[in-house]
């Protein structure tokens, strides 16, 4: 079977104190009965420690262990992912390869009860229910927002002209929106004048950048490359 007809499929299990995660490769047409090997998994825990954790990778016969600092779950899964794409147990050259992630969630009250996409209001349902699954519905919703952060789901949002630029309630409104991003917004700094200026605090996941644009000039360059563009194809010389 050729390589290019596996589906990769990354599953992840998030608990209060662990991190675990395989990887699989599907045919794409034919779902097999019995549950292939995972071609790679790893176990993070600091269930011992607070502020350390325990690293244990297999792939192809290869076997990994390491410790390492707990700072965020964003940051536990950076460093378990990156043995998917580096060192001794690697099988893939780079994250964008994976096809689809999915979570598990212990509870996400009576309307989700089976697989879907991860929403807004699909994060808001897991939230709202953590009260039923304190020890797991918090920790899987941060493995979700910090799996999204960590595989590149939005690095930087920009604010800028008149809207964007000199409201501060604005923006905090639309940073609010990502905050499952892994995205932390300075309300301090965004309520100063900050034109080009990065008002995310230090550890936020996402920058969040405002910036002074010269929109008289945009609009005289994009004319420019209009006429260009339309000169050059009356005289022949695009086609």
């Amino acid at each position: 079977m050729e390589v290019d007809s596996l589906m990769k499929i990354l599953v992840l299990n998030a608990g209060s104190s662990s991190q675990k995660s395989c990887l699989y490769r599907i045919p794409d047409a034919n779902l097999p009965s019995d549950p292939p090997e995972p071609e790679w998994q790893a176990h993070v825990d600091w269930t011992g420690s607070r502020d350390r954790a325990v690293m244990r990778v297999a792939a192809g016969g290869r076997e990994a262990e390491r410790r390492f600092p707990v700072e965020s779950r964003a940051q536990i899964l950076r460093e378990m992912l990156g043995t998917l794409i580096g060192g001794e147990t690697a099988v893939l050259e780079r994250l964008t390869e994976i096809n689809l992630v999915g979570h598990r969630v212990v509870h996400g009250g009576p309307d989700y009860s089976q697989p879907v996409p991860v929403t807004d209001e699909v994060r808001r349902a897991i939230a709202a229910f953590g009260d039923l699954a304190p020890a797991h519905n918090p920790a899987q919703l941060e493995g979700i927002s910090g799996m999204v952060a960590v595989l590149d789901g939005l690095d930087v949002l920009v604010f800028t002209a008149g809207v964007g630029g000199n409201a501060p309630s604005v923006r905090e409104r639309a940073c609010a929106g990502f905050e499952y991003l892994g995205l932390s917004l300075d309300k301090k700094r965004n309520e100063l004048p900050c034109a080009d200026n990065d008002i995310a605090t230090p550890d936020s996941a996402v920058r969040v950048l405002v910036i002074h644009t010269e929109e008289d000039w945009a609009i005289a360059r994009e004319c420019w490359h209009y006429q260009y563009v339309s000169t050059r194809r009356e005289k022949g010389l695009d086609r």
